[in-house]
């Protein structure tokens, strides 16, 4: 039986960090070129059932060829609630990620921009470009 990394290296999965040793951290450098992330804010305001943005830029602003994009949210804090919809939607993407929430209160959370860049040899190579902390005030909706 092959090792974990062999496996996956014959399933042509490999990832690997780039310039994990000599890059500073949330900087990617394909071409040379170094890439960094940053949202618009960290922190946002909105009412509950209405979308809220999460805008991102990049610098500099133009992805080389081949290269793409990853956002990850992780939820760090939010208020305690129970029942169907308690989760807020989340819908991820750079430029922007858009979010609906369900329920008031102050969310936090732990945002992960990655960006990779696939060979034609069938590698992968991903780096974090920024990672943060990004606060989400929720007010009630508006009385009808």
């Amino acid at each position: 039986m092959l090792a974990l990394p062999a496996m996956l290296l014959v399933q042509g999965m490999l990832f690997s960090q780039a310039g994990a040793a000599d890059a500073s951290p949330g900087a990617f450098s394909p071409g040379g070129q170094t890439y960094r992330a940053m949202p618009a804010s960290d922190c946002l305001a909105g009412k509950v059932g209405e979308k809220i943005t999460l805008s991102f830029t990049l610098d500099p602003p133009q992805l080389p060829q081949g290269v793409f994009l990853s956002v990850n949210m992780k939820m760090r804090n939010a208020p305690v609630t129970s029942g169907k919809n308690s989760k807020p939607d989340v819908l991820t993407g750079f430029p922007e990620t858009r979010m609906v929430f369900h329920f008031p209160g102050i969310y936090r959370y732990t945002v992960i921009v990655s960006m990779m860049a696939k060979s034609s040899c069938g590698g992968v190579t991903a780096d974090t470009i920024f990672k943060g902390a990004v606060d989400i005030q929720v007010s009630p909706p508006d009385p009808r």
